[in-house]
């Protein structure tokens, strides 16, 4: 039977007594705040229990029920004015000295740009796309800047950069750093969370334990940060719960960069984490542009030989990719009757269905029913749908499929093979905060939803 401890009990060993499964408890701190009475006597002790306390309260609160990442702006960008001689400088972070080994990844940038351009402006695209170009030609001093904006660490800890912050990547790196980023090495910032101590006063008296009065203590301590820029690659969050998270390593990624020889220093924004107790997976790519106009012959190709591919940005469970949470619908057009509406029978194809995980899925036509007579009509519409509740990545959570605007990205080689006739009209919009730098991709921050597309059938008398 079990001892009941009334709430008045003065027997604290009832309540903090360890036993020898708290491995798997949470890393959570003993909360305790200052009893006032009367004729109390106040000390150092005292005052610092009291910010303590709702400081970790605080941090509490974030950490498990915002989880951390960046909350808005903080893009990285190369400076645009670099710093001049008689500028004060930032107070700069002890670099760390570079260990990384040489990145197998071979260097390049997601997009194509003119060599003498500062960015490519492509319409809306000019922050869908992250990369940002300049001409091909080592800086003698490279310079890269930190856009003012707020984060959370894992830690619960707010980060805020209340102005543009310029980092010298000679000082930070060292003075190889040139020739390592001519080697398509890759080099990582990160931002951390500090604590600044400042206003040194001269005490008055002793503390109790007696000793030498120190000359000045600085009597404020500001909520700062400094940008770390390592070669070594940031750990990447694994976990499927902020209460099953490890903090390991509280500073928080924002950005990589690297050199290329066609398109000189290239910044990825997209490596952040955006805010949210964990990160959920979504649709990243498709293999046919939305809402556009093709050709018959190149749908019919489409489906019956390369296939309908959606690509996700993490791993999804093989066995969730079956058959009744994928279906591709005509929508019969043309001359004739109009309207009447059939399912196209689809073979659900995994990129690695002997696997527990897979990143895409095909869906193609089965070859029994490739030489049937039926063909796709001009002026059809075909539908595709993903019922993303039943699709689940590695941590058994829905896909984020939710199609926002259209915008989820079409694969590279996909214009190749099928070029649409006609491109639907563009949407002047970019990804929201904070978002703004890294590609777009479905969902709306919350798992499940249905992702759905279409594309149209060209008119055989119109002429493009």
């Amino acid at each position: 039977m079990s001892k009941y401890v009334p709430a008045h009990s003065h027997d604290t060993h009832q309540h903090s007594r360890h036993t020898d499964y708290d491995e798997g408890c949470l890393p959570l701190p003993r909360f305790e705040r200052v009893k006032y009475f009367y004729g109390q006597l106040l000390g150092v002790r005292e005052f610092q229990s009291e910010q303590s306390y709702f400081r970790e309260k605080h941090r509490l609160h974030n950490r498990y029920l915002h989880g951390y990442g960046v909350v808005c702006g903080l893009g990285v960008s190369l400076c645009r004015h670099p710093p001049g001689p008689c500028d004060e400088p930032e107070p700069k972070h002890e670099p760390e000295k570079p260990t990384g080994e040489p990145s197998g990844e071979p260097p390049g940038s997601p997009t194509q740009g003119k060599p003498t351009q500062q960015m490519q402006v492509q319409g809306s695209k000019a922050l869908v796309h992250q990369p940002i170009l300049v001409p091909p030609q080592m800086p003698p001093k490279p310079c890269i800047e930190v856009d003012c904006g707020l984060a959370l660490d894992c830690q619960g800890n707010e980060i805020v950069v209340p102005w543009p912050t310029q980092i010298d990547l000679i000082d930070a790196l060292g003075c190889d750093a040139p020739k390592h980023l001519l080697e398509g090495k890759y080099a990582y910032v990160t931002l951390c969370y500090v604590e600044q101590p400042i206003e040194p006063v001269r005490p008055l008296t002793a503390d109790n334990c007696g000793g030498l009065l120190p000359d000045c203590v600085p009597s404020r301590l500001r909520d700062h940060f400094c940008v770390r820029i390592t070669w070594e690659k940031p750990p990447h969050d694994v976990s499927c719960s902020p209460c099953a998270r490890p903090c390991c390593e509280p500073c928080l990624p924002i950005a990589r960069f690297w050199w290329s020889k066609e398109h000189g220093f290239v910044i990825d924004n997209g490596i952040r984490r955006t805010l949210a107790p964990y990160v959920t997976t979504k649709v990243s790519a498709i293999s046919w542009v939305h809402d556009a106009v093709y050709r018959a012959q190149d749908v019919d190709d489409m489906l019956r030989c390369g296939g309908i591919t959606i690509h996700f940005s993490d791993d999804v469970r093989t066995a969730s990719l079956r058959r009744g949470a994928f279906d591709i619908w005509i929508v019969q057009g043309g001359g004739g009757r109009r309207g009447d509406i059939y399912n196209v029978p689809i073979e659900v194809e995994p990129s690695h269905p002997h696997q527990e995980f897979s990143r895409s899925v095909t869906l193609v036509m089965p070859s029994t029913h490739k030489d049937r007579g039926d063909r796709i009509d001009h002026d059809d519409r075909v539908l595709i749908t993903m019922r993303s509740a039943f699709v689940l990545d590695r941590c058994c959570r829905a896909v984020d499929g939710e199609h926002i605007g259209g915008f989820v990205p079409v694969t590279p080689d996909t214009e190749k093979r099928w070029a649409p006739v006609e491109r639907p009209p563009v949407v002047p919009c970019r990804p929201p905060e904070p978002d703004p730098f890294t590609p777009w991709m479905s969902g709306n921050g919350v798992p499940a939803g249905s992702f759905e597309s279409w594309l149209y059938v060209s008119e055989e008398d119109k002429q493009y």
